[in-house]
């Protein structure tokens, strides 16, 4: 229900891999469009029963944090990742999630699935991003990676799916 922006924005990150498989990490990016306005349009819609596009526009923009880690292993042939993410939004009104990471993987091949832990007004709880991966060392420390990305998702939730925000034309 969050409204789109073309506009650029600054990101940023910095990982940490241990040795022994442990990792943590932080990203962050502007947001141009503030998730605590839409978190303010739901708690106005459960109060008047209906919301308005222009509920939306302004308010300060956000800044969306990330923070990440979790364990990386290998048994013979078999790889395998745990671990979780937080996701916590300056001025994000309902947008500051929890998220689960498990992965397999066997020589070149991976699949991974990221499941979020609750309801926020970008997603709903047990909404899952899955990617398969495939990666091969090739000859001067390059290598070829291929990723396939696809969600499976609850239709309902307490933000997402119970309700139109939006009430003009598409």
């Amino acid at each position: 229900d969050a409204p789109e922006s073309n506009k650029p924005v600054l990101q940023w990150g910095v990982d940490y891999v241990h040795p022994s498989g442990w990792y943590v990490g932080y990203w962050g990016s502007q947001v141009n469009f503030s998730y605590r306005r839409v978190g303010e349009s739901y708690d106005q819609y459960t109060a008047n029963g209906a919301v308005t596009i222009t509920d939306y526009q302004e308010g300060g923009n956000s800044i969306e944090n990330d923070f990440y880690g979790g364990y990386n292993g290998k048994l013979g042939d078999f790889s395998y990742t745990i671990g979780a993410a937080g996701y916590a939004y300056i001025k994000g009104r309902y947008a500051n999630g929890l998220e689960t990471k498990l992965g397999l993987g066997y020589k070149d091949v991976t699949l991974t699935a990221q499941t979020l832990l609750n309801d926020v007004v970008w997603g709903n709880k047990g909404d899952t991003y899955w990617t398969l991966n495939y990666a091969k060392p090739l000859p001067s420390d390059i290598a070829f990676t291929g990723s396939l990305g696809w969600y499976t998702y609850k239709k309902e939730g307490k933000f997402v799916g119970t309700h139109d925000a939006y009430t003009g034309n598409a």
